[in-house]
């Protein structure tokens, strides 16, 4: 059951996690507004199917492109600009966590704090691995993250667009001085993301419920893998998030459910103590260097 449920979670941990790559890699912004846009895919298509009558497939597509454009437009209008006039910093960290909380409210006045399921059936299982129960929404998330890895992965290592994120990514002076468009890549990148972002939502609301802050957990656990996994690539992200996925699942069965986060906090802080600090202050305090 930790395997099978690590594994799940860790699907989509991969898929939020790559959704947030996308933006990170081309603008080097940590946008805690994410986290907003997995909640909007969810809700958005659960208006679309319960109020307009559409079918779910059909609700999925428009969910995830409004996903896509609002992440286009939050850039645009918003954390652009301010990138510009304060070259970095917290700002635009500071604005992403204020809009977070904006969009959260938003959802909670015109869909109330209620959790709502986006199907009363969806927990049936249609079969079984080691005695434990698998849904059709399992069997979905596991496609598609499969599936999102891939053309990620397609994107970035076979198109003219994905080379030009990560020539970005590793210099974005140099990258504008041999004609890489700067904007265009920007947008793509954050259209991309925050589409995925949504469909990840949708994924996660129609196996659990939807709730105004379900982003927040998960946009945790996911910046946790990029932190982890960023320098390497795509892979190597979603190996991270379904290591930390497996952590989690396999402390929750030892200690309790409610050591989850704290364990996802631990692997963070002993992989930055010793994958991310100079050698110089790792030997310095394993008492391998010069006193």
């Amino acid at each position: 059951m930790v395997m099978v449920y690590g594994l799940l979670s860790g699907a989509l941990y991969a898929l939020v996690a790559v959704s947030f790559l996308l933006p990170y890699l081309a603008t080097r912004f940590f946008n805690l507004s994410h986290a907003a846009l997995f909640t909007c895919g969810g809700y958005i298509a659960f208006w679309l199917l319960h109020a307009l009558h559409w079918s779910f497939v059909a609700s999925i597509a428009l969910s995830c492109v409004l996903c896509g454009i609002l992440g286009l437009l939050c850039e645009n209008v918003i954390f652009r600009p301010i990138r510009r006039r304060t070259s970095g910093g917290l700002a635009p960290l500071l604005a992403s966590l204020g809009l977070y909380v904006l969009i959260q409210n938003l959802i909670s006045i015109f869909f109330g704090d209620d959790t709502k399921l986006m199907f009363k059936n969806a927990s049936e299982p249609v079969l079984r691995i080691i005695d434990t129960p698998i849904t059709k929404t399992h069997l979905s998330i596991l496609g598609c993250t499969s599936l999102s890895l891939v053309g990620i992965w397609a994107l970035l290592s076979l198109t003219r667009l994905g080379k030009s994120m990560v020539c970005m990514a590793q210099n974005a002076a140099l990258a504008e001085a041999v004609g890489i468009k700067a904007t265009v890549v920007w947008n793509w990148a954050f259209f991309i993301g925050s589409g995925l972002c949504g469909l990840a939502g949708i994924l996660a609301g129609t196996d659990t419920a939807l709730v105004p802050t379900m982003g927040l957990n998960v946009m945790m656990m996911s910046s946790i893998a990029v932190i982890l996994g960023r320098k390497r690539g795509v892979l190597s992200v979603a190996i991270s998030a379904l290591l930390l996925a497996f952590a989690q699942r396999g402390g929750a069965y030892m200690l309790g459910a409610q050591w989850q986060d704290a364990i996802a906090l631990v692997v963070l802080m002993s992989c930055i103590l010793f994958m991310e600090l100079p050698k110089h202050r790792l030997e310095n305090v394993m008492g391998g260097g010069d006193a």
